[in-house]
């Protein structure tokens, strides 16, 4: 047997109940979180790493991996937190 209650589903077997979760996050929150995440990362192993970011041969100063690892972050943190 099985129903629901909102966001979650109770599965009964024989005389125990299993609840599980699930999400309502719609998949573009989902990926949008993926792709921050992603970004977040890679700025934050450019600055433990030391990468140097050479774009057409203008070098790309480190504050910006900072700055891009806060905005990033904060943007899939939010999102996530958002998305419950």
């Amino acid at each position: 047997m099985q129903y629901s209650t909102g966001r979650c589903f109770f599965v009964s077997v024989g005389l125990s109940a299993v609840r599980l979760e699930v999400s309502a996050m719609k998949p573009f929150t989902t990926l949008a979180i993926a792709i921050f995440t992603i970004v977040a990362v890679v700025h934050l192993l450019r600055i433990l790493l030391g990468w140097e970011v050479i774009i057409q041969g203008v070098v790309i100063p480190m504050w910006a991996s900072y700055l891009g690892l806060i905005i990033a972050g904060g943007l899939a943190f939010l999102l996530r937190r958002e998305s419950r």
